[in-house]
């Protein structure tokens, strides 16, 4: 999927500073990363959907683009084109992981040159 451009490490301490309390509550169990460094898609639709409304939080939602702004290899509008955000809000949290790993794959795909 998505490799990060930094670390999981700075990523832990950039999502600290999201001032949202449901965001801290459940970045763990929405955020995935592998072991390579790519994150998962339910997880890049997941934040996506953060950094495009912050859950109604102008504040979330603007340190959420800035987040993913330093940690993505492709910008929020790019993936906003490739993917969209109807798109993300209603598959992140689908149940067939593999499916929208490679549905996004394909979207990505066909936009960007990750």
């Amino acid at each position: 999927m998505i490799k990060l451009k930094v670390s999981k490490q700075r990523v832990e301490e950039l999502f600290k500073t999201v001032p949202h309390k449901l965001f801290q509550r459940t970045k763990n169990i929405w955020w995935k990363v592998r072991e390579d460094g790519t994150v998962t898609a339910r997880s890049a639709l997941w934040f996506f959907c953060w950094a495009y409304n912050g859950d109604n939080s102008p504040k979330a939602e603007i340190a959420c683009e800035e987040i993913w702004e330093e940690i993505m290899p492709i910008s929020c509008g790019q993936f906003d084109a490739a993917v969209g955000y109807e798109y993300s809000e209603r598959f992140r949290y689908s149940p067939d992981e593999e499916f929208i790993e490679k549905e996004v794959g394909k979207l990505l795909a066909k936009k960007v040159e990750l």
